[in-house]
């Protein structure tokens, strides 16, 4: 009986590293797969939906003659971020093969461009964010979800006769999750957008280690019994 009684304990130890083992295996696995392909940095993901909306709104808006120039115009932005949305708008429009230029870059679009056209611009929304930064497990691979968003408005104006040609809107979304450890390679210093608050749930920093004390504990409890049982 003493002989089954020592069995009995001795299982008990190797159930419970049976448990750790496959808490382990819960954190490798739980690591986002994406570790090994390439991940955007939150500046490159902004620039990417940006593209994605302009393409969209050039897409559908009536084509223009080569012999026209378009005056494109910010009637609404963010602040500091809408140069990337700009700086895509001026590439996009001119891998389109249209002629344009910034109201910005002239003195007064109305005199120097006769006859042409105003694209008239409004980003109503731009931003990127972390919604969760947690662990799918108590004990695993901490993750960061992203969420990258674009909302625009524009107008075509004919400058000539302040016509209103063409309306346009459009609202484009991003989401994935990146390892947490990957943070320092997509943020930018120089770019405070590309650094979103990091809002991360904390109950799993209570409770992993209760779980790691309380098994630490369990095992040592069981070696000593088994001793004293000898």
């Amino acid at each position: 009986m003493k002989l089954f009684r020592k069995y009995g304990k001795t299982q008990k130890i190797i159930d419970i590293l049976v448990v750790i083992f496959i808490f382990s295996s819960l954190s490798a696995s739980s690591a986002p797969q994406q570790t090994g392909d390439w991940i955007d940095s939150n500046f490159q993901l902004l620039n990417n939906l940006s593209i994605e909306a302009i393409d969209e709104i050039l897409a559908n808006m009536p084509s223009i003659e080569k012999e026209k120039r378009v005056v494109l115009v910010k009637g609404r932005g963010l602040g500091e971020i809408d140069f990337v949305f700009e700086n895509a708008l001026l590439q996009q429009t001119n891998n389109a093969g249209m002629s344009v230029s910034r109201k910005t870059d002239i003195a007064d679009s109305t005199e120097t461009v006769q006859t042409g056209y105003e694209l008239n611009y409004q980003v109503l929304e731009m931003s990127l964010t972390y919604p969760e930064i947690s662990r799918s497990w108590w004990i695993g691979a901490k993750e960061v979800e992203r969420n990258a968003r674009i909302h625009l408005f524009v107008q075509l104006v004919d400058i000539k006769s302040g016509d209103i040609i063409w309306i346009g809107e459009t609202e484009k979304t991003f989401n994935d999750v990146i390892p947490y450890s990957f943070l320092d390679k997509v943020e930018d210093e120089t770019y405070s957008f590309t650094k979103p608050e990091r809002s991360e749930f904390s109950l799993s920093k209570l409770i992993q280690p209760v779980i790691v004390t309380g098994i630490v504990s369990g095992l040592v409890y069981l070696f000593f019994s088994n001793q004293s049982n000898e």
